[in-house]
C-alpha cells in the first residue's frame, strides 16, 4: 500500500467548512487562485508556469456544489483511531514542503500504522507525483 500526500485528518473539520462558506459567498475564484501556493513549492510553480495555469483552471472549473461536497467530507474524515487496521507494509510519502498534508501527518501514519515506513521528498509539497514524478516512481517500483 502506497498513501501518497495525505493525511489521517486534513485540517480541521472548522476549516473545512469555512472554506465551503467562502464558496458560498464568493464562489472559487479566490480558491483556485491560492491553488498553486497550496500545492507546489514557489519554485516550481515559477517554473513549470503551464501546470500551475492548469492547477488553477481545473479547480475553478469544479462545480461548486462539488467542492463543497468535498470540503464537507474532508470536515468529516478522520481515520487516526482506525490506522493499526491496516495490515499490509504500507509506504507514506510526502513532499517536505507539503502544508496540506504536512509531514506531522505523514508521520502520524506512519506512527498510526503497524508496518508503516516513510519517504520524505525534499524540494516538493503537496502535489510530489508531479513535482518529483522521477523520485515517486522509483518509491513505487
Amino acid at each position: 500500500l502506497a498513501l501518497v500526500s495525505t493525511s489521517p485528518r486534513p485540517g480541521t473539520p472548522d476549516e473545512w467548512r469555512q472554506r465551503g462558506v467562502v464558496i458560498r459567498t464568493n464562489g472559487l475564484d479566490a480558491i483556485a487562485r491560492g491553488t498553486p501556493d497550496r500545492w507546489f513549492t514557489p519554485a516550481f510553480a515559477t517554473a513549470q508556469s503551464a501546470i500551475t495555469t492548469w492547477a488553477v483552471q481545473m479547480v475553478g472549473s469544479t462545480a461548486p456544489g462539488c467542492y463543497i461536497a468535498a470540503c464537507e467530507a474532508n470536515a468529516a474524515f478522520d481515520v487516526r483511531g482506525r490506522l493499526n487496521a491496516i495490515g499490509v507494509p504500507t509506504l507514506v510519502v510526502c513532499g517536505a514542503e507539503d502544508q496540506t498534508a504536512p509531514p506531522a501527518d505523514a508521520r502520524a501514519l506512519v506512527a498510526g500504522i503497524p508496518d508503516a515506513r516513510l519517504a520524505m521528498i525534499p524540494g516538493a509539497a503537496h502535489l510530489t507525483p508531479v513535482e518529483r514524478p522521477t523520485e515517486v516512481t522509483d518509491l513505487l517500483e
